[in-house]
């Protein structure tokens, strides 16, 4: 009896070496330990391709950013979004791509967080979409409004540290990042006399408009009240007089006041003010035409109105 079961207990030893057997009496392979193959590192760049890798990395970057700065709609601003998110994820692809050299091998890592969080900030950018806002302007987009998503993606991304410490390693790199943080451009200011609708019908009338407000103005010379096809349009600066000579006919003077000009959408954009003189201007005369502030009291001046 002994014999047997030393005889069985060594079969099961056997077979639990041989591998185990299915009820249809095939071996179960033994589990393979093999690690599956790695695909290797790349090797790692030397200091002048790192820099034509980041230098390539900041040509696609740089016409998103600038887009961005430059966006005067909400429509615009949106498409420079979308292409800076994308812009951003592909760069970041490239970059992750290769092995930099060993001193910046942490700024590298870091930088690579820094665009995917960058990359994520692009892509969630919400603003308004056409509409008529307190100044009149149809979809204009204030530098204000336009300020906000940038400081949020610097901040989320935090891509200014991590892009210093990039330089810090000798690399030239972040002129994109440069673009972001800066405030967004205003458009060049307009010179007292700059036409902003040039005059049609020519006749021997002269307006000298002379603007007391706080803020710059816009004088429209406009026929049968009709804003939308004003004989002229000139911009005024504060303190100052412009003189639109040459009018013919009859005209009414529609004023349009604030800060911040597009001359995209015809409009001021911020501490905006609209009024209309009661009295029409005689054709073929020189007439001369004072808005004051609009604290200040003035016999005949104009009446306030709803935006044009």
């Amino acid at each position: 009896m002994k014999a047997r079961k030393a005889l069985a207990a060594a079969a099961l030893v056997a077979a639990a070496a041989a591998g185990c057997t299915t009820a249809q009496g095939d071996t179960a392979p033994a589990p393979s330990t093999s690690a599956a193959p790695s695909t290797p590192a790349k090797p790692e760049l030397s200091r002048e391709a790192y820099q034509e890798l980041l230098d390539a990395a900041e040509a696609a970057l740089m016409p998103a950013a600038g887009a961005l700065s430059w966006a005067g709609t909400s429509a615009a601003y949106k498409e420079a979004a979308g292409k800076l998110h994308k812009a951003l994820g592909e760069q970041r692809d490239a970059l992750a791509g290769q092995t930099p050299p060993a001193a910046v091998a942490t700024a590298h890592t870091a930088l690579l967080r820094g665009l995917r969080a960058a990359q994520r900030a692009a892509k969630t950018v919400r603003l308004p979409g056409p509409q008529r806002n307190a100044c009149g302007a149809v979809d204009a987009l204030p530098r204000q409004t336009a300020r906000r998503f940038p400081d949020r993606l610097l901040d989320e991304s935090r891509l200014v540290r991590r892009v210093e410490a990039i330089q810090a390693g000798g690399y030239m790199f972040g002129a994109f990042v440069t673009v972001l943080a800066a405030p967004r451009a205003a458009e060049a200011e307009m010179p007292s006399g700059a036409a902003v609708v040039p005059l049609g019908a020519k006749g021997a009338g002269t307006l000298e408009f002379t603007n007391k407000l706080r803020h710059d103005a816009v004088a429209y010379l406009v026929s049968s009240g009709d804003t939308a096809k004003p004989l002229a349009a000139v911009y005024v600066r504060k303190d100052e007089t412009a003189t639109v000579p040459g009018i013919g006919g009859s005209y009414e003077i529609y004023v349009k006041a604030g800060s911040d000009w597009d001359s995209g959408a015809s409009a001021f954009t911020r501490d905006c003010y609209f009024a209309r003189f009661n009295e029409a201007m005689g054709a073929d005369k020189v007439t001369t035409a004072t808005i004051l502030a609009t604290d200040t009291p003035q016999e005949n001046g104009p009446v306030e109105i709803p935006p044009f």
